[in-house]
């Protein structure tokens, strides 16, 4: 399913790390890469529990495939 869509998540984690970009300055700015990597091990591993939850019928395909996302999108909001 995610293969003949377009994802969207690029467009839903962008609000999250652009601030982090443009928060620290001088020599902090690792701090905000730092902290903008973890928060995209957090979405990657949330992303492979819903694709996996789907997989074996836990939970809707469509539902493990669009929570991580939404969640994200309405952190960043």
């Amino acid at each position: 399913m995610s293969s003949r869509f377009p994802s969207l998540h690029p467009r839903s984690f962008w609000p999250i790390t652009l601030p982090l970009a443009t928060a620290f300055g001088g020599l902090k700015q690792s701090y905000g890469l730092v902290l903008a990597m973890g928060l995209f091990l957090l979405y990657y591993t949330f992303f492979s529990v819903g694709v996996s939850l789907g997989e074996s019928g836990t939970l809707s395909p469509a539902a493990g495939l669009w929570a991580p996302n939404l969640l994200f999108l309405a952190l960043s909001l």
